[in-house]
C-alpha cells in the first residue's frame, strides 16, 4: 500500500481496526476539545475526536447546523 493512500491515513486500533475520527478535527470548531488543546483536554480528545464522536455534545450541535 502506498503511504499517501487514504486507508494508509487512518489510525487503527492496537486490534487493526481502523478509528473513525471526527469530521470536524481538521476544522475544529471554538469550542470543540481539539482547539487550544491543553492537559485537562486529552482524555475528551481522545474519547471523543475518535470511535465516540457522534456521542459528542459539541459534534452533535454543529452537526445539527450544518
Amino acid at each position: 500500500m502506498h503511504p499517501n493512500d487514504s486507508a494508509a491515513q487512518q489510525p487503527r486500533t492496537k486490534k487493526g481496526k481502523k478509528k473513525k475520527l471526527c469530521p470536524f478535527l481538521s476544522s475544529p470548531f471554538e469550542d470543540c476539545y481539539s482547539l487550544d488543546m491543553d492537559s485537562t483536554k486529552i482524555a475528551m480528545v481522545v474519547h471523543y475526536c475518535q470511535n465516540h464522536f457522534e456521542a459528542c455534545d459539541i459534534y452533535k450541535r454543529m452537526f445539527e447546523r450544518k
